[in-house]
């Protein structure tokens, strides 16, 4: 759908070479030059600057480009729309690892109850991989709880959560009936999601606020799965921190516990993320306040 220049463009912004673009678009990189220089005399700006052997685009190109990828996905899907009968509509969003264990399920089947939608897709990404779905048209929208550009992407706040530590109920730490400072855990193993996660970057910032940091630990797991963290802690391999509504099941069934904390729980937005701006906002906000209703 785009034009070649803008698809060019685009390549640049994210190879950073003109090099790399050619042989990601299959052209000469005198044509890449060549669509470079036509678009420049197109907006009336310089697009990028010479660093080295790279190419950095300029902050103009930063908002070009964001616009472009914003436009070209919303064109995909308006085409998508109608291209297919009404009795076939599809939705496809993305949903963090941690979100998808309560959150996903319970929201799918009351968007199937709500909603006529023919296919449902849900994609299971860490944040970041998220919101690239998002900005690619790849998902209508996405479920996340780390942090975000705010200026790039639409939003709403879904709920404030808490962030909570825990451990197995036969672990030492529940021996007395007491409460402990973030400091008193650093003797135990941690266990916890890989870089890149919402959950990691949320236990970061906890960690962080005590001028502490996650190395402090006596001993780090990660693992990207949410299942498995809860077998570990279940089997007091160690102790982890999750959303409280993650661990509640759990807790109920006297499989884990809650650490007693001096501190007040942490708690952390869930949001609803989207392109900015963007055409299909009256469909969105209809299955915002669907799962904004949803009880999971």
């Amino acid at each position: 759908m785009l034009d070649h220049k803008y698809q060019t463009f685009l390549s640049c912004v994210k190879t950073g070479s003109y090099t790399k673009t050619a042989e990601e678009l299959f052209i000469s990189q005198p044509t890449v030059t060549q669509h470079i220089q036509k678009l420049e005399r197109e907006v009336g700006y310089r697009l990028f600057n010479h660093v080295g052997h790279h190419i950095q685009p300029t902050s103009r190109a930063l908002m070009l480009a964001e616009f472009v990828q914003s436009l070209n996905a919303q064109t995909k899907k308006f085409i998508e729309k109608q291209a297919s009968h009404a009795e076939s509509r599809n939705l496809t969003f993305a949903c963090t690892l941690s979100l998808s264990d309560f959150l996903a399920p319970r929201l799918i089947q009351e968007l199937q109850r709500a909603e006529n939608f023919f296919q449902l897709r849900c994609l299971v990404a860490n944040t970041a991989s998220a919101l690239d779905l998002v900005r690619q048209g790849q998902a209508d929208f996405a479920l996340i709880e780390g942090n975000f550009d705010k200026h790039e992407f639409g939003y709403q706040v879904l709920e404030s959560q808490a962030y909570i530590p825990v451990c197995a109920t036969t672990n030492h730490l529940l021996d007395k009936p007491q409460s402990y400072q973030l400091e008193d855990l650093l003797s135990e193993t941690i266990i916890t999601r890989e870089n890149g996660s919402g959950s990691r970057h949320i236990l970061s910032n906890i960690l962080e606020a005590a001028n502490l940091q996650i190395t402090d630990f006596k001993q780090i797991i990660e693992i990207a799965n949410v299942a498995a963290i809860k077998e570990l802690v279940k089997n007091d391999v160690g102790i982890s921190f999750m959303y409280q509504k993650m661990a509640l099941p759990l807790i109920k069934q006297d499989q884990i516990a809650q650490i007693p904390l001096i501190q007040t729980p942490v708690t952390h937005e869930i949001y609803f993320v989207y392109l900015k701006n963007t055409y299909f906002a009256r469909e969105l906000t209809n299955i915002y306040q669907i799962i904004r209703q949803t009880d999971y």
